[in-house]
């Protein structure tokens, strides 16, 4: 079972359900699974805490994650205060849906082997350089974060057990062959028929409106002839690529820096090391013993790539003969570098090294000495960061001086504009449902529609519409919501009314048809528009005329299939369905939705799992995240 599920695994059914173990196991961090029950909380689910911790890393990761994915626009979303409560509150859901897949694979017991927990760490991406999996990176990412190899392989464990779990689950569901086969015929069959289409326009001359009529229409719907308010600008805007465009760097210049700043082009020197470690553990004494006792059976000629194989609790380059590959300055602890480069020549071994870890014994296997990059090579490098440096200045010191003549001369933006060299922008009339593009963001209609600026008409404080482009937005004339008065819309209620009236009338006759129709008492239709084989997205009949097509039950006996529908044109149609041609079967597209159909039975059956978890659990919300995480 568990050798069928495994090779499930690669389905791209079981990949996308995956999708959610992945992001929740990113969501919170390795720490996750180890944090202090002591700990403030922000839910408890069956008595184990969700700590503020794993809460805040949980909900900065998301919004690193949303700002990637969504771009500008996840920062003019972070403007909505709705937006960002619902953000919150779906990290807080996801967490507790984590907390209690989890803890259902405890409950049955789902074990991983250290050998699966090895070969998963082998495979994570983060701990690999040149294609392969790298010690020395996977220690210095484990150290940055705060663990050891021992808490990350607990915290891997209990993933991995998780999504043992969600394998276990989403590959019992399945669908049959016959299944796509038949859903495949049904969308690719073609249907025959006819419509007769009633027109608006026949019965308007028939209806007349009276003004009482017309006055409670108008009464009973005020909010339609209601006006937004709104409002005409005036605004200055800086753009950071304006400005770059505006930069240039002298080629002496360039030179100059690469004169003054060389050591920065100086790759440093590189040395490849195998280690022998011991960690202290509780007993510094034992480790210090087990330690010298390896030293001397290097001293009596035993290989050191041996007894690193054999001896060393850093499994993973015990296996590679203590291999950490090249290190440079800075990347080890302080105390291992001074070590390691220390030694002077290839082969030689380090006396005993005590570090965070543990006791190291050091030989240097290689040594790749540092080089001077040529100018040349750095020229248009050097070029591109002092241009991006001084921009970023120019920029800078434009939205200080635009920020500071706006708000020394606040009632008008021309000395702002031509203090700063920018243009000044006026608009037209705009509401909160038409903002021009160039100010479409929320940042901006918020402070254009705010009472400050309204009231006052005094320049805005400066805007940062992104990280590149900020405004200065000054309101110039406005305009209050109101309804329209009668008198200014009696004509367009006077057509409304009217086309209500005809369109009851086109209904009745086109029932009418409909019945004669279904009676045999017309035996010539020729009045009504044939159509002939048409697929469900065919475009040369009316929308509603070809969904009523495939809306119809199939012809049985002599009972005509029909139904009547209204066109977005507001004409009515009578639609008779009279053949349906089967699709024929095609083996890629049956392929196709049988993947589909087994991916949606999957999500269904996945999220019946959480919420029978959910109805089953007793969860407590202690917090309000929108209160604690800014």
């Amino acid at each position: 079972m568990l050798e069928r599920i495994r090779e499930g695994s690669q389905s791209m059914v079981v990949k996308v359900i995956l999708v959610f173990i992945i992001v929740t196991f990113a969501f919170t961090g390795v720490s996750g699974y180890l944090g202090s029950s002591s700990e403030p909380g922000v839910a408890v689910v069956n008595g184990e805490t969700i700590t503020q911790t794993e809460y805040d890393r949980a909900y900065q990761n998301e919004r690193a994650r949303m700002e990637e994915q969504l771009g500008d626009m996840f920062a003019q979303l972070t403007s909505d205060p709705r937006y960002m409560r619902q953000l919150r509150a779906n990290v807080v859901d996801q967490l507790i849906e984590q907390e209690l897949v989890a803890q259902y694979a405890r409950e049955q017991g789902l074990r991983v082997s250290d050998e699966q927990v090895k070969e998963a760490i082998r495979n994570i991406s983060a701990f690999r350089s040149a294609g392969q999996f790298s010690n020395d990176v996977y220690l210095m990412a484990l150290r940055n974060s705060g663990y050891t190899p021992e808490t990350f392989a607990q915290a891997m464990r209990s993933d991995m057990a998780r999504t043992q779990l969600v394998r276990t689950l989403i590959e019992s569901d399945f669908s049959l062959p016959g299944e796509a086969a038949r859903l495949q015929s049904i969308l690719a069959q073609t249907r025959s028929g006819r419509y007769l289409q009633v027109t608006l326009q026949d019965y308007m001359a028939d209806v007349s409106v009276e003004d009482e009529e017309i006055q409670a229409y108008y009464d009973n719907n005020r909010a339609q002839f209601a006006t937004e308010e709104r409002v005409k600008v005036e605004y200055v805007r800086l753009d950071y690529d304006a400005v770059a465009g505006d930069i240039n760097i002298a080629d002496e210049t360039v030179r100059e820096y690469y004169d003054n700043n060389v050591s920065r082009y100086t790759t440093e020197e590189q040395r490849r090391v195998s280690h022998i470690l011991i960690e202290t553990g509780d007993d510094a004494e034992a480790a210090m013993q087990e330690i010298e006792q390896v030293q001397q059976q290097l001293e009596q000629g035993t290989e050191f790539a041996e007894l690193a194989a054999e001896l060393s609790d850093d499994v993973f380059s015990g296996e590679q003969g203590g291999d950490l590959e090249w290190i440079s300055s800075g990347q080890m602890d302080p105390e291992f570098e001074e070590a390691v480069f220390a030694l002077e020549e290839t082969g030689d071994v380090s006396g005993i090294v005590e570090t965070s870890f543990g006791y190291h014994l050091i030989k240097l296997t290689d040594v790749r000495a540092g080089e001077v990059q040529e100018f040349a090579e750095v020229e248009a490098e050097i070029r591109d960061q002092m241009q991006r440096q001084q921009a970023e200045e120019a920029y800078f010191m434009a939205q200080q001086q635009l920020a500071e003549t706006s708000f020394e001369i606040p009632d008008s933006l021309a000395p702002a504009a031509e203090e700063t060299g920018q243009e000044l922008v006026q608009t037209d009339w705009f509401t909160q449902s038409s903002v021009p593009a160039e100010l479409d963001a929320p940042q901006v209609v918020a402070q254009v529609f705010s009472s400050d600026l309204v009231d006052e008409k005094l320049a805005s404080d400066i805007i940062e519409l992104d990280d590149q482009s900020a405004v200065v937005i000054r309101v110039v004339e406005h305009e209050p919501a109101s309804t329209q008065p009668l008198e200014e819309v009696r004509d367009t209620v006077t057509q409304l009314l009217q086309e209500e009236k005809a369109q009851r009338q086109a209904v009745l006759a086109a029932e009418e048809f409909a019945e004669q129709l279904r009676a045999g008492e017309i035996a010539d239709t020729s009045m009504m528009t044939s159509i002939d084989g048409i697929t469900r997205q065919s475009q040369d009949v009316p929308a509603a005329v070809r969904e009523a097509l495939f809306e119809l039950p199939p012809v049985t006996g002599d009972e005509a299939s029909m139904k009547t529908v209204t066109l977005r044109s507001g004409d009515v149609a009578v639609v008779q369905l009279t053949n349906v041609t089967p699709g024929e079967e095609n083996a890629d597209q049956v392929a196709q939705l049988q993947e589909q159909m087994q991916q949606r039975h999957a999500q269904v059956l996945y999220q019946a799992f959480i919420d029978s978890l959910r109805a089953q659990a007793d969860i407590e919300r202690k917090t309000n995240p929108t209160e604690t995480t800014q």
